[in-house]
């Protein structure tokens, strides 16, 4: 999938959660084309990369640290986590597992 292409994905799949989530953060879209960039990503056969970010342990995970690192209020941090997450639903493919916080340090 093209860069362009995707980023466009991820625009209208943000807005389609935005009016659930109305505090979807910009760092989400950041976190979501790390995940497109991660290794894990490379081999991954699903349909979208939704679905690779959802059904990848490595990519759920290189997800929520983006969230954790990137997004700069402890607000925003829990609002992309949640985006992430209300993605993975959207698609049939819940990450339950996944805390809806950062880790400790």
């Amino acid at each position: 999938m093209k860069v362009s292409a995707f980023l466009s994905t991820v625009a209208v799949t943000l807005a389609s959660i935005g009016s659930a989530n109305a505090a979807t953060p910009l760092c989400a879209i950041t976190c979501f084309t790390a995940v497109m960039n991660h290794e894990a990503a490379k081999t991954c056969t699903e349909a979208n990369m939704f679905l690779c970010m959802c059904k990848i342990k490595a990519l759920t995970l290189a997800y929520r640290d983006c969230a954790c690192s990137s997004c700069l209020l402890p607000q925003s941090k829990l609002d992309a986590i949640a985006t992430g997450k209300d993605i993975c639903n959207q698609y049939n493919a819940p990450v339950d597992w996944l805390p809806d916080t950062c880790p400790s340090a």
